[in-house]
């Protein structure tokens, strides 16, 4: 009995450690994939950052500037990118009552 539980505990600790964290990480980005929308901002997972123009199955077309729209693979998105309530992201600068660490006192 004894030399039949630290084999299955093994195992159980392999599955802990390894394959759990493995199949939260495939359900986050499962939902990702699930909740993407036209014009949000996401990061690829070649560091490119871009705005959703539309999907087309299992692509999208990725604006990365206003002249340039690229054709990525979905499953190549890393992340949908946020910003806190005090970035406006139109002007893409501090709003008032801000303080901006790079301006002197």
């Amino acid at each position: 009995m004894g030399t039949l539980l630290l084999p299955i505990g093994f195992i159980l600790l392999i599955w802990l450690f390894l394959f759990r964290p493995q199949q939260k990480r495939m359900k986050t980005q499962r939902e990702l994939m699930a909740n993407l929308e036209v014009g949000d901002e996401v990061l690829t997972s070649a560091g490119i950052y871009g705005y959703i123009e539309e999907f087309d199955e299992g692509t999208v077309f990725l604006r990365v500037s206003d002249t340039t729209t690229l054709k990525i693979s979905r499953a190549s998105i890393s992340q949908r990118i946020t910003y806190k309530e005090d970035w406006d992201t139109e002007t893409h600068e501090l709003e008032e009552g801000i303080d901006d660490p790079d301006t002197e006192k």
